[in-house]
């Protein structure tokens, strides 16, 4: 059996590991992107924009990426919203890619048009 956790908050990564946590999950809100864009939801479905339950800038994804390292124990990124927006797409992929070269490389996607546009 997996155990599969939810990650709100990258401090809690090792406990949940010495806990016995095979994967992780994660939502990540760029706080600066939702303000630039006017954007009222996050992009997955940890829909709590001000509560602990997403990740919220990338120095906090950069110190997570060095736990995955250290650890060996994966986290999911969730872009898991029933569907956006046609103008939200580019942004998103200029997301994925920055994550992706952070070494995040596997992501939780709902949005069939999503995963068309990427591929």
């Amino acid at each position: 059996m997996k155990l599969v956790a939810p990650l709100a908050n990258i401090n809690d990564y090792e406990e949940l590991v010495d806990a016995g946590a095979d994967e992780f999950f994660c939502g990540f809100i760029p706080f600066d992107l939702l303000e630039q864009h006017n954007a009222f939801a996050p992009i997955n479905r940890r829909e709590f924009l001000i509560d602990d339950c997403n990740i919220g800038n990338f120095c906090a994804l950069k110190i997570l990426s060095k736990k995955i390292e250290q650890y060996k124990i994966p986290v999911k990124m969730t872009f898991n919203s029933l569907y956006y927006t046609w103008s939200d797409y580019p942004k998103l992929i200029n997301l994925i890619t920055v994550l992706i070269d952070l070494g995040f490389d596997t992501f939780i996607m709902a949005d069939p048009a999503l995963i068309l546009y990427i591929k």
